[in-house]
């Protein structure tokens, strides 16, 4: 499991074969981050309620 707040790092879970969770509250807005195929949440709180 990668969590990150950027496409870069949706796109590193990617290569290594990771699921991915994006957090909407950091470098990239929530908008940029749905367009890619992975949880986007707005905290880092809402993780543990996630996995």
């Amino acid at each position: 499991m990668l969590i990150g707040d950027t496409i870069q790092d949706y796109e590193v879970s990617l290569e290594i074969g990771a699921d991915c969770i994006l957090i909407a509250n950091g470098h990239q807005s929530k908008s940029k981050l749905q367009m890619c195929r992975a949880q986007v949440l707005d905290s880092l709180e809402e993780v543990n309620s996630y996995v």
